[in-house]
């Protein structure tokens, strides 16, 4: 896990648990799932913030806020930040603006009989959600990166998805279809409460200048993720553009 990492306390996992009954006591056994027109991780992350509904789904100019308390906007965003980008246009006149970033960092598979409802099969997936997948959202709304209103917030769950044994092969499972995912266990979190906690990802061992290849290849992140981060801490303002190696942008430090 990442080192800026901040466990869950235990009053914290208290209250997961509760607001996680409470939102599928509301949609049954697993029958139910996927047939509501709110994905269960963003019913259930809004309910987190406040079990309030008042606060829900509010009204903003031509847009719906997820949550907004009268002082403060949140937007629950699971992917595609770039559906964001007229809502933040209009969202930060109005209020401070955090985006909630839900990552999975362990995800148990869990395949349905479609006409029997049973689950024939649970395995652990192999992939494993980081907090450094945000930058492959992030630079959709890089343009807001150096916002004083926008901050970000992300979630670290266990979470189970559930799909349908009603694919193409031999096991069903080519191009299935996906029901839906549902946090199982909330593990802790990490804020962004302003663009220098990105400061965490400029690796210390990279040269006074240098490309998004030696970026990646001073950190942990591949070569697509390490552009996209560049890219972003660019636009945020902690690192500038000074040059061109060959077809390559040569970066630096800002500060």
């Amino acid at each position: 896990m990442d080192e800026f990492f901040r466990p869950a306390t235990p009053e914290d996992t208290e209250k997961f648990q509760q607001v996680k009954n409470l939102v599928l006591s509301g949609s049954g056994n697993t029958e139910g799932i996927g047939t509501l027109s709110e994905k269960l991780t963003h019913r259930l992350i809004k309910n987190f913030l406040t079990c309030d509904t008042k606060y829900h789904e509010v009204g903003l100019g031509n847009y719906v806020a997820d949550v907004y308390d009268g002082d403060h906007i949140y937007e629950v965003q699971t992917r595609n930040f770039g559906k964001l980008k007229s809502k933040l246009s209009t969202f930060l006149d109005i209020a401070p603006v955090t985006v909630i970033y839900p990552v999975t960092v362990n995800n148990e598979l869990n395949w349905i009989d479609p006409e029997s409802g049973e689950i024939k099969e649970k395995r652990k997936s192999g992939k494993h959600g980081k907090a450094s997948d945000i930058f492959k959202e992030l630079v959709f709304i890089r343009d807001f990166m150096q916002d004083p209103n926008l901050d970000f917030w992300v979630m670290f769950f266990n979470s189970a998805d559930y799909r349908l044994l009603d694919g193409y092969g031999r096991d069903n499972k080519k191009r299935a279809s996906k029901l839906d995912r549902i946090p199982v266990e909330y593990l802790g979190d990490w804020k962004i409460s302003g663009k220098y906690e990105l400061l965490e990802f400029i690796p210390d061992t990279l040269p006074e200048e240098f490309t998004a290849k030696d970026f990646c290849e001073n950190s942990s992140l591949n070569r697509d993720m390490a552009g996209k981060a560049v890219s972003v801490l660019n636009a945020a303002g902690l690192i500038e553009q000074v040059g061109k190696d060959g077809r390559a942008y040569v970066y630096r430090r800002c500060g």
